[in-house]
């Protein structure tokens, strides 16, 4: 099942929900210091993420989802 992260901070509950057996389809996340942690946890712990984004929530179009 697919999962999308919002306000994800460092990654915590994105790995959590990986673990659980979600697929983690984008992480979007403001604070550009816990967006790198995202990117490292990406490339050293295999985050599935396939998007991560360092940016206001209120700047995202929603039909890029789609």
């Amino acid at each position: 099942m697919n999962a999308f992260s919002i306000f994800s901070g460092c990654g915590g509950l994105d790995i959590g929900i990986e673990q659980s057996g979600f697929n983690n389809i984008v992480s979007i996340e403001l604070d550009k210091h816990a967006a790198a942690s995202l990117e490292n946890w990406k490339n050293i712990k295999g985050l599935t993420s396939k998007c991560i984004i360092n940016d206001n929530i209120k700047n995202i179009d929603p039909n890029i989802f789609s």
